[in-house]
């Protein structure tokens, strides 16, 4: 029993269930797997090991060899000729075998055939009757509950595409009619359209001829507006260009001017950034200066009082000389 699914390289292979009979094809497919990741295994060790010349090395040769081997011998079966192809597919799918083998012994009970004595699940009461015994699966009535979901669901899209996910095109059908249910809306909208007889269908054509046009000529009165506003808009530019010419021949004197003065501006910016470097270096080195000067007083303090001591010391020592000079 096997619990993970193995993987080909064309496919995914069938995963067997808990509790289920491994079948000589399943056997084979999970044994081709497990050679195959094996392989792979030992490659990825045979990479990590680096010295050829090494114990490990030389177990993974003989063991690469052998998988080897026993793949190609695993290659070399063929169930199908070994088998039949009848008994494989049988083999691969046993529901499925049954479920023919049910099916071909309904048949034959249809045409009345008389091929029913070694049935297990078929007992003949009398010339008229046959009772056949059917197993219900659990996993057929999932099946189907799961279609008829699918189906009502695939239902629910369509109505969805076709009324829309919206809340309040659904609350417009049940406005009018204060149905809640969209069968009773639409049974209203069927019966209304019932209503519409061809006497009241040429009625509606007249009124809707005479509506369209209604909305021609307000759509010719509207385009006549719109011409007339923009020729307006046409004079207005042209005034506006009339009075500019006058000074479209002192703009280009303007630009030069300004242009020069740009120039002049950014200079003067320069200029600017320099004075305020040198304001910054100028309160750099006061305050340097301010420092020195501190540091001046206090090496004069400190040699003031070297010397008031070294002066001292000399005096003590002339007292000395003097007392041993008196011995």
């Amino acid at each position: 029993m096997y619990k993970k699914n193995f993987l080909h390289r064309s496919g995914d292979w069938e995963l067997i269930g808990e509790g289920e009979k491994e079948t000589p094809r399943h056997k084979l497919q999970r044994l081709q797997c497990e050679m195959r990741e094996l392989c792979e295994e030992l490659a990825h060790r045979k990479e990590s090991v680096k010295d050829e010349k090494s114990q490990d090395q030389k177990e993974m040769v003989f063991l690469a060899n052998q998988l080897e081997q026993a793949e190609k011998q695993l290659a070399d079966i063929k169930l199908e000729e070994i088998l039949g192809t009848e008994l494989v597919a049988n083999l691969a799918d046993p529901q499925e075998a049954q479920l023919k083998k049910a099916l071909s012994l309904i048949e034959d009970l249809k045409r009345g055939g008389d091929n029913f004595g070694d049935a297990k699940n078929v007992a003949v009461l009398d010339q008229k009757e046959i009772t056949f015994q059917l197993n219900y699966r659990p996993e057929h009535a999932r099946f189907s509950q799961t279609t008829r979901l699918a189906e009502l669901e695939q239902r629910l899209h369509k109505m969805e595409a076709v009324l829309g996910m919206e809340p309040q095109k659904l609350t417009r059908l049940s406005l009018d009619s204060q149905r809640r249910s969209l069968l009773e809306v639409a049974e209203s909208l069927s019966a209304r359209a019932n209503l519409l007889d061809s006497a009241q269908l040429d009625h509606i054509e007249g009124r809707l001829i005479a509506l369209t046009q209604n909305m021609d000529s307000l759509a010719e009165k509207t385009g006549t507006c719109e011409d007339a506003d923009k020729q307006r808009k046409v004079v207005e530019l042209y005034e506006m260009v009339k009075k500019t010419e006058t000074l479209s021949q002192v703009l280009p004197q303007v630009l030069e001017r300004m242009t020069a003065l740009d120039h002049l501006h950014q200079q003067a910016a320069n200029i600017s950034k320099s004075l305020t470097q040198l304001e910054d270096l100028q309160q750099h080195i006061t305050s340097g200066l301010d420092n020195n000067e501190s540091l001046l007083q206090g090496v004069q303090a400190s040699i003031a009082t070297n010397l008031d001591s070294i002066k001292k010391t000399i005096a003590n020592l002339d007292k000395r000389l003097a007392q041993l000079d008196r011995k």
